[in-house]
Formats: C-alpha cells, sequence, structure tokens
C-alpha cells in the first residue's frame, strides 16, 4: 500500500490516478521547483507518508530529513514519522534547521499563524519554509479541514509569522484549464454514481484532461476573475 500511495505522488498517472492526476502533477512541479533551494537539515511538517522523502533526498542539498506528524493520525501507523508534535509546538531548538516543508497542511491547521512562527523559530537565518496549499479542493479530512487561502491571506498570515514581506514567493500550481481537468475528474470520478454511463465518460475524457494539463498556464499575477489551482509558497528567514 505504501509503494502505491508514493506512486501517485511521485509518477502520478492519469490512467492510474484519474481523480488526483491534475493535483499530484501540479505539486510534483511545485517539489521539484523548490529543490534548489532546500537545503541542509529538513523538518517535513506533517509530513503523513513522506512521499518526497527519497526524491527531495537525491535531487537538492538536503543532508537530513526529518518527518514530523500528529500522533492521532493514521499515517503512522504504516509510515513512522521521525518525531510526533502536538500541532502547537515543533520538537526543535530555535534556529537548528536549514529548511522545512509542509505539502497540503495548512489548510487543515486552526492555528496556521502559530505554527508559521514555530517555523520561522527553528529555522537557521537564511533558512527556507516551503509550503503548498490547495485553492479549488474538495472539502476532504473532515471535520479537519479549516481554510482555503488567497495569496493575499498566506502572505499576510506569514508576516505575522515573523517572515519579511519581501521574503515571501507565492505561485500558482494551476489555472483555469488545470482547474477545469480537475472539476470533471471529480464529477466524473466521485460525484457520479457507478455504472456504464460514469465509466465511458471517464474513458473519453482522459484525452481532454491531457490537453487541458499541457494547455494550463499558472497565472503570474492575481487579479480580479484569476483562477488558481493552488499556490505554492517559498518565505526566507
Amino acid at each position: 500500500m505504501e509503494n502505491i500511495d508514493k506512486e501517485v505522488f511521485l509518477a502520478p498517472s492519469i490512467r492510474k490516478h484519474y481523480i488526483l492526476y491534475v493535483i499530484r502533477k501540479a505539486l510534483l512541479n511545485a517539489v521539484t521547483e523548490t529543490l534548489p533551494v532546500l537545503k541542509g537539515t529538513l523538518v517535513d511538517i506533517g509530513c503523513g507518508i513522506k512521499p518526497y522523502r527519497e526524491y527531495i533526498l537525491e535531487n537538492s542539498s538536503v543532508t537530513n530529513y526529518i518527518g514530523v506528524e500528529w500522533e492521532g493520525t493514521s499515517y503512522h501507523l504504516r509510515v513512522k514519522p521521525e518525531k510526533y508534535w502536538d500541532g502547537k509546538t515543533l520538537p526543535f531548538d530555535n534556529e537548528s534547521v536549514e529548511s522545512c516543508m509542509a505539502t497540503e497542511v495548512f489548510e487543515h491547521l486552526s492555528n496556521p499563524v502559530q505554527v508559521g512562527k514555530e517555523a520561522y523559530r527553528i529555522l537557521k537565518p537564511e533558512g527556507v519554509l516551503f509550503l503548498t496549499v490547495p485553492f479549488l479542493w474538495p472539502l476532504h479530512e473532515v471535520p479537519y479541514d479549516e481554510y482555503r487561502y488567497t495569496p493575499f491571506s498566506i502572505k499576510r498570515i506569514l508576516m505575522e509569522a515573523g517572515f519579511e514581506e519581501n521574503s515571501i514567493s507565492v505561485k500558482a500550481t494551476g489555472g483555469w484549464y488545470a482547474c477545469l481537468g480537475q472539476m470533471i475528474s471529480h464529477v466524473f470520478g466521485i460525484y457520479l454514481p457507478k455504472g456504464l454511463y460514469r465509466k465511458w465518460l471517464i474513458r473519453f475524457s482522459v484525452p481532454l484532461i491531457e490537453w487541458l494539463q499541457k494547455k494550463d498556464r499558472p497565472p503570474k499575477k492575481f487579479t480580479d476573475h484569476v483562477m488558481p489551482l493552488g499556490f505554492s509558497v517559498i518565505a526566507t528567514k
């Protein structure tokens, strides 16, 4: 099960991972783009099954990966984190690590500013926090689904956590076409009742979603009528 789970993160295929293909492809791209700035000891906050661990260690300057997870989650039953935490205080000394990451975690936090402050506290000067959050995504892990962020709110939260405004970079992980492809896969793959009708719709939609993915251009500016799939954020201490 662990290998199957990691495959959707590291090698997403529309035919094997129809419902998750668009978002996982976007997140893998975001991780890949961030690899050059990750280094030293990296703390993965809310690491889950640690899907990117080997990928990061093999393709970046990270030398020590530490996964941190809540003890009450089901993830650690299959994959043990290196450390547990209470969702409030990270178990590390001040200015003790070079990198932090939190992929698809902040939308589940009731205290994002507090966690942002903790990441800031444990980072060394010039250390980097990398995080991703969804914008267009169904309710999930209910009732622990707290927020959908705009680029303005996530930047404000990180500034309240201690990061300087000019040290925070927010990018969209996808645009209108990616959002449309994601919605098609969710409507056909989740919402429609099972049966031949849904099976054929899924089959015929595959080339359309692939085309949408190729044509998608994530917005570079956040103005009225922009539709982002989600956000990738880098903040430097």
